[in-house]
């Protein structure tokens, strides 16, 4: 084997090796700045916190809230699954958010209800563009001879 090819692919898999490294920071970077960003968009009504963020080689995983000002008690937490990596359907990461309801997810469960009850996707693009998809499955609910009928949103 030639000296060049033996360069070429010690370059190609430096490459490699490091580019998760990379797309996993500037993901984490984006994801950081997009929940201040979200807290800014409304107002100061709201407070939005990252509560964890822990990194893995080509994924990771995070916990955020959002908050009422001024009713710390009633904050929402939210899971991310975070895909990144040069691998993330061309572009930097994938970020799937759901809701953590906590215990409530299984009383929820026992009444027919589904358990993710909303998913929101973010595609991180190279360059500064991102793809949301927001979806909720369809369910029906009765109690007591009253009803919710939800079409579900996609």
């Amino acid at each position: 084997m030639s000296t060049k090819t033996i360069a070429a692919v010690g370059v190609i898999a430096v490459a490699a090796a490091v580019a998760p490294y990379y797309c996993g920071k500037v993901t984490e970077d984006k994801f950081r700045a997009k929940i201040e960003q979200a807290e800014l968009a409304l107002g100061g009504g709201f407070k939005f916190r990252v509560l964890e963020y822990n990194k893995g080689w080509l994924s990771s995983e995070a916990v955020s809230s959002i908050s009422v000002n001024g009713l710390p008690t009633a904050a929402v937490k939210l899971k991310h699954k975070i895909s990144h990596g040069p691998y993330s359907y061309l572009g930097y990461g994938n970020v799937v958010t759901t809701p953590d309801l906590g215990p409530a997810a299984v009383q929820l469960e026992r009444l027919g209800l589904p358990k993710e009850i909303m998913k929101i996707e973010t595609g991180i693009a190279f360059g500064n563009r991102y793809n949301n998809k927001i979806s909720s499955p369809p369910f029906e609910f009765r109690m007591g001879g009253e009803g919710i009928v939800w079409g579900g949103l996609e």
